[in-house]
């Protein structure tokens, strides 16, 4: 199976990265490396996940990126084709990977895979952000399956199915280095709300095709 690159930007909080690195390591990762991309932190969170944590990439681009500057900042030091773009808010379950890998891995075409995103807080709800696929409507506002302007659902697997979307969920995807190379990244001016719906809405233009495999399950925290 093809190792990836999982690139987390973080900003401060040392206990959601702690559980989110445990939530990782306790998954099958498939000999993936580990990116923490320090958007310049001002607690100890960084010094602490070292000394926890001895296999991590620690990298520091000196500033506060954001999401979108964080993730393109680490995507230049992952020496894997398939990168992982994940929130350090967010736990996982045992095959989330192994499931996003065999999807991505199907077809040229795919550029982006998202698994199915529930509430940390609430694990019978679908996530705000990205639930079980993301669309846009044609006033260009976006929704996702299982969330409606501020109505979510509860999960009863009524979206369980694999399918096209529009766009996946930044919280958590799987792309493609050269694909997400050649869009350019991220648009950085997004900072860190609606640079993956730009990528994905990119990706599309250029024939591209975005998938979700709720069988790979994720929880995030949010907010």
């Amino acid at each position: 199976m093809p190792k990836t690159s999982i690139i987390i930007p973080h900003h401060n909080n040392y206990e959601i990265l702690n559980d989110c690195l445990k939530s990782l390591y306790n998954s099958h990762l498939h000999n993936s490396e580990i990116i923490i991309v320090d958007n310049n932190s001002t607690d100890d969170s960084i010094s602490r996940i070292e000394k926890k944590f001895s296999n991590l990439i620690i990298v520091n681009p000196g500033e506060n990126k954001g999401y979108a500057g964080g993730c393109n900042y680490g995507a230049k030091y992952a020496k894997e084709g398939l990168l992982v773009f994940l929130n350090n808010d967010t736990e996982v379950e045992l095959d989330w990977l192994t499931n996003l890998i065999e999807t991505i891995s199907k077809n040229s075409n795919i550029s982006s895979v998202q698994p199915k995103i529930i509430s940390k807080k609430n694990k019978i709800k679908f996530d705000y952000a990205g639930g079980s696929g993301g669309f846009i409507d044609k006033y260009c506002y976006p929704f996702a399956r299982g969330r409606i302007f501020y109505t979510i659902e509860n999960d009863n697997a009524q979206y369980d199915d694999s399918i096209k979307i529009f766009w996946a969920s930044g919280t958590g995807f799987i792309t493609k280095k050269n694909i997400f190379e050649k869009m350019g990244g991220f648009d950085e001016t997004l900072f860190a709300h609606m640079e993956e719906i730009d990528y994905h809405w990119k990706c599309q233009l250029n024939g591209y095709s975005v998938y979700i495999n709720p069988k790979s399950t994720i929880y995030h925290l949010g907010g």
